[in-house]
């Protein structure tokens, strides 16, 4: 299984991973392909096409599997628990830690690695598949096998070469090589793909020694190849190869020779780019790589840096309105807070300029955009009066880069706070808009327009305008993530969670990082290894159809459609979230063995995904993600305050009252007890207790533990007796004390409200911080206590 370690056997659970873990791996990789089972697949692959490499893969020597081992198999990048961790040898840091891998699986990940770089993530299965069909195509029988079942093997050779770091090393050099002049910033366009294909094919089918190109991309990609590894590469420039006097037997030469490329071809290889990467740091950085002069660069720089003021100033702000309230519909707002005065009424070009593009109004906006006007000459302005008119699309190159360079630099500003960066390796994003394409102002003027809910009027001069999650969601992926514009996130039913493309995009509450209601509409940003993630073909992660916990969430009071700011939203301001919580930052000295991984739901869609939960190994429960959105709902209060561990133990000494300290780190059972009100019995419980869907119940409803999972709620009458009267509850209280782990509380905490819900019994369940809300949650009648 590739999980050999140089100096004996070892498995991932040496590395800290639970066997639910491996599981989950192993399953994933079958299903879809994945590190652990790319070669398997490969192996698979060529034995039905009763393919012997070496009779297509000609070239000798092009892939040294042991230099590439030691090289990029002494260190793996893998996810556990949502957060990405490094995984060397035991034995030393330069020793492989995984098995390595044949000619043609290292062939096809170092292949996947650069196209990753250089071309955009929706096309390079098109490159691969055509590669493909070509290399085999002596074998006419098994190109339909080979069409059905590659998806799986792309998504294993980029599996392995993301786990081996390939993926970033190639982001690197291709990055590189476009400061360096040596391409043009973005993706390679569609018009070089042929001439990628060429170069793949000569490079394993051929034994000829030297390659002539006229495509400074395909010398590009190249390039990055002899980078990961294929050293026998040697990347010349056609006045350059006259000066080499050495004739290297062991090279093969591809060489550059722009003189028999167009004009027009070359300014179509200028203009036809998208795919950018932007610093975090310096974001209006990514304009300095205009393909134009400096002045024009420097232009579009103060552009950017001034929609990104814009949206930074304070008059806009992104919140989040009735989460939970029906289930993943919740929405996104767009708060305005300009000066209602200066708003203009009139059918102007600027008012046709902010509903076209726009979310709310901004009078630093404003000001940005009669700025940017002045400038125009008045054939571009009228250029722009057609565009948000008829909504035809701009033509004048000027005109379309500075508008988009103002509105870039906004939306990034806007959009920031509800990506949590933090597990990023690199502190960059990638966007899919280009310099000269039409794609950044189409989509805009699309997510504007069917996306866009109502506008509440809040004060008088504050108002909200709302939009969809799915709109705000395939936005954020598109300039983060390198998603794809127009994904089809609406006709996923409101399930779409995350999405993955270039970077992965995946909700908060997936990762196991959603610790209270203000999280839960944070996506993460990651770059490691998602693989064992289900998407569908389109990268949508889709939240599991299952029924979830019947939680029923606590609404804020008021009407949410009117009334002050604070009844129309949950007043959820999206701060810079790092991914962390005062709760999961010291826990060391608690059982923290208790997993929270992403599965495909097997039962139902396997495309989907559901949340298992495991302790030591053992499954807890199996779960959507609106399970976990709705506890965060209906614990909102208790989620949102500082965790407080001390509280106030009363004891008797001498005839008289003294106050010592009690926490849950230090306090035992017995201890608790001595807080309690007389008549009350503590019934304590263990995560353990929990183990293969069992929950611990009050002696009252008639049954110490019960397997709600394994009955039909038709059957509730049979199983569960009716429940006694609240008042019977109060003496006897179920305690389970999950000091630190607010994921396990949050999971056992919705186990209970779904038996609740199924089999309509009356408990009160409550979370609770310390001992003394303990003690108060007693008082209101609460027989389930989950201590976090």
């Amino acid at each position: 299984m590739a999980l050999t370690f140089a100096a004996g056997s070892s498995k991932l659970i040496s590395w800290g991973f639970s066997v639910g873990d491996v599981a989950t791996i192993a399953g994933a990789g079958r299903k879809a392909g994945n590190w652990l089972m790319a070669q398997m697949q490969d192996r698979n692959l060529l034995d039905f096409l009763k393919l012997d490499i070496d009779s297509v893969f000609v070239r000798r020597g092009l892939v040294d599997v042991i230099k590439l081992h030691q090289r990029w198999d002494s260190k793996i990048t893998l996810l556990r628990n949502g957060t990405p961790i490094d995984v060397s040898n035991p034995a030393g840091g330069h020793l492989p830690v995984i098995e390595n891998m044949d000619r043609f699986t290292w062939l096809m990940t170092l292949i996947i690695a650069a196209l990753d770089a250089a071309v955009e993530p929706r096309q390079v299965r098109r490159l691969v598949t055509d590669f493909l069909c070509k290399m085999f195509e002596d074998t006419p029988d098994g190109i339909e096998y080979l069409l059905r079942e590659i998806p799986h093997h792309i998504q294993g050779w980029r599996s392995s070469a993301c786990v081996r770091g390939l993926l970033k090393k190639a982001d690197n050099v291709w990055t590189e090589l476009g400061i360096q002049g040596q391409h043009w910033p973005g993706w390679i366009p569609e018009l070089d793909y042929r001439e990628i294909i060429r170069l793949l094919l000569w490079l394993s089918t051929t034994t000829e020694l030297q390659l002539s190109t006229s495509s400074s991309d395909a010398f590009g990609f190249a390039l990055v190849l002899h980078e990961l590894g294929l050293d026998q590469i040697r990347c010349l420039r056609k006045a350059d190869l006259n000066l080499q006097t050495d004739n290297v037997q062991s090279t093969v030469d591809i060489v550059l020779d722009l003189s028999s490329m167009s004009d027009t071809a070359m300014r179509s290889q200028k203009r036809a780019r998208e795919g950018m990467r932007v610093p975090l740091a310096h974001m209006e950085e990514c304009m300095s790589l205009f393909p134009g002069s400096r002045d024009i660069s420097g232009r579009l720089r103060t552009l950017f840096e001034d929609g990104m003021e814009a949206a930074s100033n304070g008059e806009v702000e992104l919140l989040a309105t009735d989460i939970g309230s029906a289930g993943w519909d919740f929405e996104y707002a767009i708060s305005d807070k300009s000066d209602d005065s200066k708003k203009y009424r009139n059918e102007t070009l600027l008012v046709r300029i902010f509903r076209a593009y726009l979310p709310a109004h901004s009078t630093r906006m404003s000001r940005c955009v009669q700025e940017l006007l002045t400038t125009w000459a008045p054939e571009e302005i009228k250029e722009l009066e057609k565009n948000t008119t008829d909504s035809e699309r701009i033509s004048i190159d000027r005109v379309r880069e500075e508008l988009q360079a103002l509105l870039l630099g906004y939306y990034y500003a806007l959009l920031r706070p509800l990506v949590d960066c933090s597990s990023l390796d690199q502190q960059e994003v990638y966007g899919s808009w280009g310099f000269h394409s039409h794609r950044f102002l189409d989509l805009i003027q699309t997510t504007i327009r069917l996306s866009k809910r109502s506008t509440v009027k809040v004060s008088k001069h504050d108002s909200v305008q709302h939009f969809s999650r799915e709109a705000m969601l395939s936005l954020t992926a598109f300039l983060f993530a390198g998603g794809e514009a127009g994904l089809p996130v609406f006709e996923t039913g409101g399930k779409t969670i995350g999405i993955t493309s270039k970077l992965s995009l995946i909700s908060s509450i997936l990762l196991g990082k959603a610790t209270r209601v203000d999280h839960a509409p944070i996506y993460c940003l990651l770059d490691c290894d998602t693989s064992s993630i289900p998407s569908t073909t389109s990268g949508l992660i889709r939240d599991s159809s299952s029924s979830a916990a019947g939680i029923t969430a606590k609404r804020v009071p008021g009407d949410s459609r009117s009334g002050s700011m604070e009844n129309l939203l949950t007043c959820l301001r999206l701060d810079n979230y790092d991914g962390t919580s005062e709760k999961e930052a010291d826990n060391n000295d608690f059982d923290t063995d208790f997993t929270c991984n992403i599965e495909p739901d097997w039962e139902n869609d396997v495309t989907s995904v559901i949340l298992a939960f495991r302790h030591n190994g053992r499954i807890i429960s199996r779960m959507p993600a609106l399970s976990i959105l709705r506890a965060l709902v209906s614990w909102k209060e208790t989620l949102e305050n500082d965790i407080i561990i001390t509280a106030r133990r009363r004891v008797s000494e001498s005839q008289r009252r003294q106050e010592s300290i009690l926490t849950w780190k230090t306090a035992d059972y017995s201890d608790i007890t001595s807080v309690l009100e007389r008549g009350i019995t503590l019934v304590p419980a263990k995560v353990s207790d929990f183990h293969g869907n069992r929950i611990v119940l009050p002696q009252a409803v008639g049954l110490e533990t019960m397997d709600y999972t394994r009955l039909a709620p038709s059957d509730s009458h049979q199983s569960v007796p009716k429940a006694s009267p609240r008042k019977d509850f109060g003496k006897q209280v179920v305690l389970i004390l999950l000091c630190r782990m607010p994921i396990a509380a949050l999971c056992i905490a919705a186990m209970y409200e779904e038996f609740r819900s199924r089999f309509n019994v009356d408990f009160a369940v409550e979370l609770v911080r310390n001992p003394e809300d303990l003690c108060m949650e007693l008082a209101d009648g609460a027989s389930v206590m989950v201590a976090y």
